[in-house]
């Protein structure tokens, strides 16, 4: 009663060598003297929490479970059969699983429910662990799975899933409720209430890397673990303690070196620690640069480092090494928070942060607004103590008030007459003083791009009206409109313009909290009269929003289909009376009798110039229902205007466009050039010399627009070094720059730059200054070198905004340093371009018909024409540019230029040595 095993004689001797077998084989013998259980086709054994000894007995024939209790069977359960390993749930039933890989569950005394092959897609069973709410089954091929307790359904476990480890030789829950797992990786140990897991590997003394099944056993506190060469008795509380302490297996991200430059100075701190305050950075730095590492010592060459910028881009981006250098040039004023982390090969760190702040320039800051505050309070004190009145004199005393003023007859003429002939005179006079204004007006906002924390939009806004004022000056000082060519009356219109202009009014929408929505739809042209779109779109929003409450709703859309363009303009503001109209269109006419101001002059205009492009205008409103304009344009004229612009421009076409490069530090007024040139020639940017002169070793160009005042390499040190290239120095080159120094300005010409501009300068002289100087190149005196053959990946690609051609300069940049490395892949490229892969295939998606692979792939063919050209042989070719292997060489090459490396070099020489017609 006691376990203990009695004497036998030797012919009655077990082959039992577990102990409880052996009592239950003792117990069995009693009834059946010849009974041998440990040669039963299957037999295993397990103790209860109470005490109680299962032992399983299948002999061919039954199963079952026998219960003893003080060397007595004291029950029998029914079991399935082939059972080779059964444990006591917390509910009492026995979970058990069989030869064949299936789990059996007791419901009752006779009933069973398995888990079967099919539902758990497993092989071979190795252990069986119960956990709260699951059943944890390692297998041998599928790794880790769980049984649900509730529904009975097999899914993937919840745990160390980064480590995919698919070979399970054993598992345990051990006595301090850690998770021991054994398999054909290693031997891990994972905290199930911290979610963490360690390796415990040759710098733990384990020195084995693949265990036997069934290979851990707990021994009271401590783990007997059989592996394939040794064994191993592990103390767990020890082990625990020591990988707690352990900094290893806890790695973190360490900022090493944090430095940024401005034009004056340069700030450098090294091991900035996390999370203590923040950084400040002021307006005019040109680079952040900071150095992230990992503070593990043995483990960094299995560590990568992930990092984010909240705000910026919040998905973490894998960059595939633990040591990175993090640029960054084009971020805004605000507050940023960067996040790095390690992640290595079975663990993840913690997360290390550092807070950077950029305060915007003096004039944007909270203090500035502060004193435009004071300063508006004094003026308006001063105006009301009369301290401005001898002002007041001052201006009436000047020609233009004067003017304003005049109303007397002089000359014997009607009064009518004279009136209309003053306001002729008064209004050209009014045009020109406008002009040095609205010049100023174009510096200053061009000077404050990217410069006072303003955001692109409203810049780009203030810019398009101050352009459009500009137009309304140019006409009215105009005396008759210039008719020589259909291109000089006609303009080519898209159908997102009237999103843009509708776009740059929506600032005198928000004044009123009005919600202002504009769809368009459509993707051919449209031509209309130069200008008239603009004017139509404007007159109708202004006047929607004039006379709509607040937050009132106006509507603006825009369809253009084969036929024409309707535009729709509606709100739901006081609406005009039905017998109303008619005259609303005459000229000087208002149906509006509120407080706000207006001439009657734009509904008039609007009418005009949707008469002259021969459309209608209709009209659907009543009082208190809101207003709608119908404006439907028809397309009768594009073939005209299309034939028109291709007889006058007929280099427009893509592949016959002259190349400009135009070199800026800042990114607004960079693409404003962008914009300004493009319908004309292709444009490649650069935000300073360093990066142009990189740019220009792929691609050849004609002229050059460079800024003066750069980092890292000046306009001057560019032009300089462009000058000593043999092969650039011809490229003519302007500097436009704000910089009147006369001293800039004689360096300038010394390093012969062709043209020393200053802003602000007029539109139409730089691009005269650009025509001039692309045709005196085209003189055959004054040609430079003949341009390469670049090949098809390298051709400029017509991308008609400045952000696409950024991130193609840059991207090609990237592929340039790394294409000659074989295992250069999409992920590095995209860790480089500090955006995430899906980031940066959506965006080749858009730009390329290629995607990252196939580019890669073109782009080492064509990297490798001048190297076979120069006679290099296909395999140092192959080498030179990034292929693995020859024959894949040799199949991409033949794949992409249609004839195999030799065979297309050898066309390549027989045309070259044909006798050219004379």
């Amino acid at each position: 009663g006691n376990g203990a095993i009695e004497e036998r004689e030797a012919g009655n001797a077990s082959a039992c060598l577990d102990n409880a077998a052996l009592i239950f084989e003792k117990v069995m013998r009693r009834s059946e003297p010849t009974f041998e259980y440990c040669k039963s086709h299957s037999f295993h054994t397990f103790y209860s929490p109470a005490g109680i000894l299962y032992a399983y007995l299948w002999n061919g024939d039954g199963a079952s479970y026998f219960l003893l209790d003080n060397d007595r069977v004291v029950d029998q359960i029914e079991a399935p059969s082939h059972l080779v390993f059964a444990t006591l749930s917390n509910a009492g039933e026995i979970i058990a699983y069989d030869s064949k890989g299936n789990v059996h569950i007791q419901l009752s005394k006779v009933n069973w429910k398995i888990v079967n092959f099919k539902g758990g897609d497993w092989s071979h069973i190795t252990c069986l662990v119960e956990l709260s709410d699951s059943f944890l089954v390692c297998t041998s091929g599928m790794g880790l799975k769980e049984i649900s307790k509730t529904t009975g359904e097999v899914s993937s476990s919840r745990f160390m899933l980064e480590e995919q480890l698919r070979f399970i030789r054993g598992g345990i829950i051990s006595s301090n409720g850690q998770l021991w797992i054994a398999s054909n990786m290693g031997l891990f140990v994972h905290d199930i209430e911290h979610k963490s897991t360690n390796f415990l590997g040759k710098q733990n003394g384990i020195l084995d890397t693949d265990f036997e099944y069934g290979s851990l056993i707990q021994f009271g506190s401590k783990i007997v673990v059989l592996g394939d060469r040794y064994s191993y008795l592990i103390d767990e509380k020890k082990v625990l303690a020591a990988l707690e302490n352990d900094p290893e297996n806890k790695p973190q991200a360490v900022f090493t070196k944090l430095s940024w430059d401005r034009s004056d100075s340069v700030n450098v701190y090294y091991m900035p620690p996390n999370s203590s305050g923040t950084y400040d950075i002021y307006d005019g730095y040109s680079d952040i640069s900071i150095h992230i590492g990992t503070n593990s010592f043995r483990s960094y060459a299995d560590q990568n480092i992930e990092f984010r910028i909240k705000g910026v881009f919040d998905e973490w981006v894998l960059h595939h090494d633990s040591y990175m250098l993090l640029k960054m040039s084009d971020l805004g004023a605000g507050q940023y928070e960067l996040e790095a982390r390690i992640r290595g090969k079975y663990s993840k760190g913690e997360i290390s942060r550092l807070n950077l702040t950029i305060h915007p320039p003096f004039y944007a800051s909270n203090m500035a607004f502060s004193f435009y505050a004071i300063a508006l309070v004094l003026l308006f004190t001063v105006a009301k103590l009369g301290y401005l009145k001898p002002a007041v004199s001052f201006v009436r005393d000047t020609r233009i008030y004067q003017f304003l003023t005049r109303y007397e007859l002089t000359d014997g003429q009607s009064k009518f007459e004279k009136m209309l002939r003053a306001k002729e005179q008064h209004i050209g006079d009014i045009a020109h003083e406008l002009k040095t204004p609205l010049q100023l007006m174009f510096n200053t906002i061009e000077n404050k791009k990217g410069v006072n924390g303003l955001e692109d939009a409203t810049l780009t806004a203030m810019h398009e009206n101050a352009k459009r004022i500009q137009n309304l000056v140019e006409q009215i000082s105009s005396t008759a409109p210039s008719i020589s060519s259909g291109v000089a009356i006609y303009k080519l219109y898209d159908v997102e313009k009237v999103k843009y202009v509708v776009t740059s009014l929506a600032p005198l929408a928000d004044v009123k909290k009005q919600q202002l929505d504009v769809t368009v739809k459509g993707s051919s042209g449209i031509s209309l009269i130069n200008d008239s779109l603009e004017k139509i779109v404007t007159n109708l929003v202004e006047n929607a929003i004039k006379y709509t409450p607040e937050r009132g709703h106006i509507k603006v859309s825009a369809v253009l289909n084969q036929d024409s363009l309707r535009i729709v303009v509606s709100d739901n503001g006081e609406g005009i009376a039905e017998n109303d109209h008619a005259k609303v269109l005459n000229r000087f006419a208002r149906a509006h009798k509120g407080k706000e101001k207006g001439e009657g002059v734009g509904l008039a205009l609007v009418n005009d110039l949707v008469k002259l492009n021969q459309g209608t205008m209709v009209l659907d409103s009543a009082l208190s229902k809101g207003t709608k304009w119908i404006i439907t344009l028809p397309l009768d004229d594009v073939d005209f205007i299309n034939e028109e612009q291709s007889t006058g421009a007929k280099s427009k076409a893509w592949g016959e466009r002259k190349t400009l490069l135009l070199i800026d530090d800042n990114r607004v007024f960079r693409t404003y050039l962008f914009n300004y040139f493009s319908d004309t020639y292709r444009c490649l940017i650069a935000k300073n010399g360093k990066q142009a002169l990189s740019i220009l070793k792929n691609y050849p160009v004609d002229l050059i627009i460079s800024d003066l005042l750069m980092a890292p390499t000046n306009g001057i040190e560019f032009i300089q070094k462009l000058r000593h290239k043999p092969e650039l120095a011809s490229v003519p080159v302007i500097i436009l720059t704000a910089n009147t120094d006369e001293d800039a300005k004689r360096k300038a010409l010394e390093a012969k730059v062709d043209h020393y501009l200053t802003k602000p300068v007029d539109n139409d002289e730089l691009r005269l200054h650009v025509e001039r100087l692309l045709s005196l190149r085209s003189i055959p005196h004054m040609q430079g070198r003949k341009l390469p053959q670049l090949g098809e990946s390298l051709d400029i690609p017509e991308l008609t905004s400045e952000k696409d051609m950024n991130f193609y300069l840059n991207f090609i940049e990237v592929l340039e340093k790394n294409y000659k490395n074989e295992y250069f892949s999409r992920d590095m490229a995209a860790s480089m371009l500090t955006m995430s892969s899906r980031s940066l295939n959506r965006r080749l998606s858009e730009l390329f018909e290629y995607n990252f692979s196939e580019f890669l792939t073109r782009f080492r063919v064509d990297k490798s024409i001048p190297l076979l050209l120069n006679g290099a042989t296909v395999i140092d070719a192959c080498m030179e540019v990034g292929f693995g292997t020859p024959s894949y060489f040799s199949t991409s090459f033949k794949r992409v230029k249609g004839l195999p490396p030799r065979k297309f070099v050898d066309t390549k020489k027989v045309g070259e040595n044909a006798p050219s017609a004379s």
